[in-house]
Formats: structure tokens, sequence, C-alpha cells
């Protein structure tokens, strides 16, 4: 069955949103007005897609001319892009980032596995707000037992998803 024809999804909405934002804060100098292309009233989910498909374009074109500096301003965290949260990690040596993906079990939190390439796909409008941070901690802290940030089991029932040391550390 051919969806085309139905509405955005809010999803799509907030995505395409997401995008103008993201290429605002690349282009840097305001010399266009990008705020027309999230109006999205009226939209069909082809239209979505295919307005989707070229913010993403310009925006990878922009950071293709950007070069490797977007890596840099990938600060260790949290991200969520696609649907997909993900920790962001300093090597053992501290001279480069990688990403690990929160895995998921019946819905919940499992646990995190190493995703090669995905620190590439990250950009800083992705990070996590604080409030999106402490609610995942939570969740993942909840369903797994274990700290969001250091991997290593609860002891203390804090219901915060972040053990007392890491706690301290932030």
């Amino acid at each position: 069955m051919d969806n085309n024809g139905a509405p955005i999804t809010p999803e799509q909405s907030k995505y395409i949103e997401q995008l103008v934002q993201e290429l605002q804060q690349l282009e840097g100098s305001r010399r266009f007005d990008l705020t027309s292309l999230a109006d999205t009233s009226g939209f069909t989910l082809h239209e979505a897609r295919e307005r989707i498909a070229l913010l993403k374009q310009a925006r990878d074109s922009l950071y293709a001319k950007k070069g490797r500096q977007v890596l840099k301003k990938i600060t260790p965290g949290f991200y969520r892009r696609e649907g997909k949260t993900y920790q962001v990690r300093p090597s053992k040596r501290g001279t480069n980032m990688y990403a690990l993906r929160v895995t998921y079990k019946d819905g919940k939190p499992s646990g995190m596995s190493y995703e090669r390439g995905a620190i590439y796909e990250l950009r800083p409008l992705d990070r996590m707000s604080q409030e999106e941070f402490t609610s995942f901690a939570n969740e993942f802290g909840n369903a797994t037992g274990k700290c969001v940030i250091c991997q290593r089991k609860i002891t203390v029932q804090a219901h915060t998803g972040i053990c007392p040391g890491c706690r301290t550390a932030i």
C-alpha cells in the first residue's frame, strides 16, 4: 500500500526543523533565511521525504566543505540521531572520540555496543539536553541496573541511572 499521500508525521516535521536549525548553524553568516524551509504545513509523506533528502544533501555538502572540523565540535556526552541513542567517549589515549550505540531489548535499554563510523554521523545539534539526559539515564539505570556513564553495576539504589562515582565527577 502506498502511503505517499498520507500527511506528514510529527517525527518528520521535527526532523525537518532540526535539519533547518543545523543548516542555519553551519551557514553562520545568516545570508539566507532558511526558516521557510521548516514550514511543513499541508505536507504529505512524499513531500516530507523529498524535503528531508534535500536538507540532508545541503547539510552534508556544508559539512564536507568544513572537513574534519566538525569532529572537533563533538564532545563527550550523549547524542540522539535518527532514533538512535549514542554515548560519545574519548579513546583510552584521549586522542580520538568514538561512539557507543545504546542497544534495546523489548523496547528497553539493555546495554551499549561500539558502532563503527557512528562518530562521523553525529552532529553538535544531536547532543541531548540536560533534561533528555536525566530522563534517559533514569530509564537506562532502571532497565539495566548499570550506570549510564561507566556501565558498572549500580550497588546503591539511587534511581538516577548514575553511580555515585560518576555523579561526583559530573
